[in-house]
Parts: structure tokens; C-alpha cells; sequence
């Protein structure tokens, strides 16, 4: 098989969640690995990434995309997510008790407001930038895009006036399932592809443990999937394997702008 067939997108979803997170993603960037990393300035760590993630790991890697992850939802039962603007600025975006709603879906099936979406949205990537972070991207968290067409037409209007590539729909997710990542470059046909990761370090007393989606079991489970999603990441050998069977590790300036 050709060396080079396939250009794969690395993308370290989440930074910026919780503290586990960003230990996570600092990892598999500095493997190597991951070379897009997502930021969610709603995140309760959001400040840590800023001090360590973007000070300590990235600004030694200019060849790093970074890139702002909308979040509008707080799919974590215990752990709900905030939005950055004041909850009584964007009253249709959240509960009562000033957290996001669940889901995408659940924001679409309420009705909100386009236009205090894009105001969180802009409030969103003023900060992370504030904190440091220097942005190329733009995606969403849990494609939150879908639930409505002009939603989706501002947010490209937004990233193309920030100088971000709008990458929601821009690649298609790498075929097949399970940590085996050589493996399924080696089924896939040539092409631009995307492989997203939730890397997190489990601890003991990390928030993550604490992560479960709305009526399932908060058995800690979560956390021990993104474990050893990072740990896979963290391989020594995945980059030689990856590149023998096929793929080349891209971002996606690299793709979109060059």
C-alpha cells in the first residue's frame, strides 16, 4: 500500500472540560499524535488550559491547530456546562438554573434564539483567544450546527470573518470502530479523513469519573473509555504504524489553506 494515500486529521475534542482532559490532550500532542486540538472556553477547566495547555505544550508546537469548540449543551447529568456570556444574556440557550440544555436536540426542540447563540458563540472565542490560544478552526460540540440551517449559515459568516476554517463538515470520520488505528487506515480507500478523540488521564478524584449522559449509569465508565483512547494515542510506535499503513498525520490549515 502506497505510503501517503491518506491524510488523517488527529482531533483532540474537549480541552478546556475538566482538568483530566487537558492533562489528556497535552499527552497526545506531545506524542505526536494529535495535531488538532478543540478547546471549549465553557469547560470547567478552561482555565488551566489556558495556563498550562497553551503556555507549557502548544506554544513550543506552532504546527499545532487549535480550535474553537461550540458548545451550546451540557450533556453531563452531574456536570453541566455553563455558557461564557451571563445566563440572563442568553435566556433561550439555558435551564432555569442557568446551565445549558442536554442536548442539541433538546435546544432545537425548545426553540432559541440565533441570535444569543452567535453572541455566546463570539463571547466563546474572545475568550480562549484572551487566554492565549492562538485559533485556526472553528467545529462544534456534538454537531450542534444540525438543529438549524441559519445557525449554521451565521457560524460560517462568523468563522470567515475571524479568519477560521469553519471545519464541521469538512471530512469524513475514518471508517470502522475500536483502538486499532493502523488497522483501519489499512481498510480505508485514499482521501482526507477525520479521527476524533476525547483523550482523558483517569484519576481516582477527577471530574471525568463523574461523567454519565442523561438516564445512564454514572458507573465511571466514560472516563475509562477516554483513558484508553489516550493511552492508544500515546502509543510510541502509532505514528511509524499509522505511516506504514498509509496515512500521513495532517491538520487542517494544512488541508483547507495550503
Amino acid at each position: 500500500m502506497a505510503e501517503g494515500k491518506i491524510r488523517l486529521v488527529v482531533r483532540a475534542d474537549d480541552a478546556g472540560s475538566v482538568a483530566e482532559a487537558n492533562w489528556g490532550v497535552r499527552q497526545c500532542v506531545e506524542a505526536g499524535t494529535v495535531r488538532n486540538v478543540s478547546l471549549m472556553a465553557t469547560g470547567f477547566a478552561a482555565d488551566e488550559a489556558g495556563w498550562h495547555l497553551a503556555r507549557e505544550t502548544l506554544a513550543d508546537r506552532p504546527g499545532v491547530a487549535v480550535g474553537l469548540h461550540v458548545c451550546l449543551n451540557a450533556e453531563w447529568e452531574r456536570c453541566p456546562f455553563r455558557p461564557v456570556l451571563p445566563p440572563e444574556k442568553v435566556p433561550t440557550l439555558v435551564t432555569d438554573a442557568g446551565h445549558f440544555l442536554p442536548m442539541p436536540g433538546d435546544l432545537k426542540a425548545r426553540g432559541f434564539s440565533v441570535d444569543e447563540a452567535m453572541a455566546e458563540v463570539a463571547a466563546q472565542c474572545e475568550l480562549l483567544r484572551k487566554k492565549g490560544f492562538a485559533l485556526s478552526y472553528l467545529d462544534e460540540h456534538c454537531g450542534v450546527g444540525w438543529i438549524s440551517e441559519a445557525f449554521v449559515e451565521k457560524l460560517a459568516a462568523f468563522a470567515e470573518s475571524e479568519g477560521l476554517i469553519y471545519a464541521s463538515q469538512l471530512l469524513r470520520g475514518l471508517p470502522g470502530e475500536g483502538l486499532d488505528f493502523p488497522a483501519r487506515v489499512r481498510n480505508t480507500p485514499p482521501g482526507d479523513y477525520l479521527l476524533v478523540a476525547h483523550p482523558v488521564v483517569e484519576t481516582p478524584h477527577g471530574i471525568s469519573r463523574y461523567f454519565n449522559l442523561h438516564g445512564q449509569p454514572a458507573d465511571g465508565s466514560i472516563a475509562r473509555e477516554r483513558d484508553a483512547e489516550r493511552a492508544a494515542l500515546c502509543n510510541p510506535s502509532l505514528i511509524q504504524e499509522l505511516t506504514e499503513a498509509g496515512a500521513t498525520l495532517a491538520t487542517y490549515p494544512e488541508i483547507f489553506t495550503q
